[in-house]
């Protein structure tokens, strides 16, 4: 009986420390901004376009703090013509910034001289980040606007990490400690009443 007891209190205190483990698990948050440049200009913001990242323009919070205004990010992508939402996004030729593979959510189309377009996705941080580092959700926050005969744009990079806490979906050796420590917890408290 003891046995039994002792069995069912330390499952329930080893289910308390893997969800308390889950809950902390290693977060990256923040965001920086981008300056840009795309190609071809001076066909209209709506139009399609490669959208080149060049370097950090400042802004950084969280975990991007570290990083240098000016450091690039090699890479680019084609953007279609408005409307690109579903356009599936692939940034993965700099080991330093890592990959990142996504898909257009929004896109304004031309609103007046200027287009907002939002790209969401999966990042996995890259060599400026440590190796420790796990996928996040990110977002790319692209903006464009027509100065003149050309097209200007910018771009601000966010990540968060994934979802952990009271509404995440537990891990499934999760429930089964938690269940364990139910049971035992419960059996003990019959047997005391009993008693």
């Amino acid at each position: 009986m003891l046995r039994f007891r002792s069995a069912g209190v330390l499952a329930a205190v080893m289910a308390g420390m893997l969800v308390g483990a889950e809950a902390s698990a290693g977060m990256f948050l923040g965001s920086t901004n981008f300056n840009t440049t795309n190609t071809p200009t001076g066909l209209g913001v709506a139009a399609a376009m490669t959208v080149t990242l060049v370097d950090v323009s400042g802004g950084q919070t969280g975990d991007f703090t570290g990083i240098s205004t000016g450091t690039t990010w090699t890479g680019s992508f084609d953007l279609n013509a408005f409307d690109a939402t579903g356009q599936s996004i692939l940034l993965n030729n700099d080991p330093g910034w890592g990959t990142f593979d996504g898909k257009v959510t929004y896109d304004s189309g031309d609103t007046g001289g200027f287009r907002n377009v939002s790209i969401k996705g999966t990042w996995t941080p890259g060599t400026l980040f440590g190796a420790s580092n796990t996928n996040s959700n990110a977002e790319f926050a692209l903006s464009f606007q027509e100065v003149g005969a050309s097209t200007g744009s910018s771009a601000t990079f966010g990540s968060r990490a994934p979802q952990t806490g009271p509404n995440a979906t537990p891990e499934p050796s999760t429930l089964v400690l938690a269940g364990l420590g139910a049971l035992g917890l419960a059996l003990q408290i019959r047997r005391r009443r009993r008693s």
